[in-house]
């Protein structure tokens, strides 16, 4: 029977798709597609991340996701590891083979030790210049070059990405990988959570020019790197005379002149009133997503959750959303209807009360987390 690996990949060819295509349909990164199409389930972060994109991805292939989740689930419980009770065995008399196989090999040892008395400081030397070397290996130069539209690579902590826009470089240096990927430009350090997305105005005309948008990063995993999208937001260099420009694409709300560059994503008010008052926020699952939220700083919940079942949650304060297919859920606090976003991306929001500094009357409205 052909693995669950196999039925993805010939499921995708058969129907004429990329791993990059895909990837951009189902916002999966392509390291964690071409994952599950090898059967390699450790490169997820935690057991919910396979079910959930394994879900994701045979509902986009049009599959029998019910059929391969069952599959998946009983080749889990076969992996799990076998009772100590039955690893046990009772000992067995000592034969005289055994006795004069441990003398050879103990012989072999000691002549071993006195006939290459380098071979250990050699191990050392190379145990030691190794990964030097392989960190040297890492650190590259990824150009966005003035004939492209968009890049998707994985970087690593000391790689340089480099944008060419109006003939002129812009260099950003990735400086550090954990909870978050920090970029470093020429005097402004910006730090992306997974799912985050950056915009950037680089020649400080107002217009936006470019969007960073992370799509994988492995938390306490610096070596697996980061997998980040660039997409030029203006019109690319043809390569040749006679080639059409992609064209020219102004994002509405730009920034104020003097700023980063950074778009700030506007607060959504939900409620008003002349006091802070507990509320409470209604989630129903239409499909499989990933959520977690955190109430008041406190009480924290992460689980999976199938199409059909529903979170109440009741705050004071606070309430930090997270979801990994906003698309996938309806919310409503206090009665009113919030808008996540939409099939396949991560939202992030944070639920509180704030003060209007115009009309000094307070407000609960929802704003990203990061």
């Amino acid at each position: 029977m052909e693995s669950i690996g196999q039925t993805l990949r010939q499921a995708r060819e058969s129907r004429g798709y990329s791993v990059e295509q895909v990837s951009r349909e189902t916002n999966i990164s392509r390291h964690y597609l071409v994952a599950l199409e090898e059967d390699n389930y450790e490169a997820f972060p935690a057991e919910p991340y396979a079910v959930g994109f394994l879900r994701n991805y045979a509902d986009h292939l049009g599959l029998n996701t019910d059929e391969l989740l069952t599959r998946f689930r009983t080749l889990k419980i076969q992996e799990q590891p076998t009772p100590l009770a039955a690893l046990i065995q009772k000992p067995s008399p000592i034969s005289p083979k055994l006795v004069l196989g441990v003398v050879i090999v103990v012989i072999a040892g000691i002549l071993a030790i006195f006939l290459v008395p380098s071979f250990l400081d050699l191990m050392k030397s190379l145990h030691q210049t190794t990964p030097l070397v392989q960190a040297e290996a890492k650190q590259k130069t990824v150009e966005l070059t003035a004939d492209q539209k968009t890049l998707d690579r994985r970087v690593f902590v000391g790689d340089t990405l480099v944008i060419d826009f109006n003939g002129k470089p812009y260099k950003f240096l990735v400086k550090s990988l954990g909870n978050e990927l920090t970029l470093a430009g020429d005097s402004t350090v910006y730090k992306l959570h997974l799912g985050d997305t950056l915009y950037l105005d680089l020649d400080g005309d107002t217009t936006q020019d470019v969007r960073f948008f992370l799509k994988d990063i492995s938390p306490g995993h610096a070596d697996k790197g980061a997998e980040l999208s660039v997409e030029r937001l203006g019109a690319v260099t043809p390569l040749a005379a006679g080639v059409p420009s992609v064209g020219s694409e102004n994002l509405t709300n730009t920034p104020a002149p003097g700023s980063t560059g950074v778009i700030q994503e506007a607060p959504i008010v939900l409620q008003q009133g002349s006091q802070a008052k507990p509320f409470s926020v209604d989630v129903v699952f239409h499909a499989p997503a990933l959520f977690r939220y955190i109430v008041d700083g406190n009480l924290r919940q992460e689980n999976f959750y199938n199409k059909g079942q529903t979170i109440h949650i009741d705050a004071d304060k606070t309430v930090k959303l997270f979801v990994s297919n906003a698309g996938s859920v309806e919310v409503q606090v206090n009665g009113n209807d919030l808008d996540l976003g939409k099939n396949g991306h991560v939202a992030t929001k944070i639920l509180e009360w704030t003060k209007d500094a115009a009309t000094g009357n307070l407000q609960l409205v929802a704003d990203p987390l990061y």
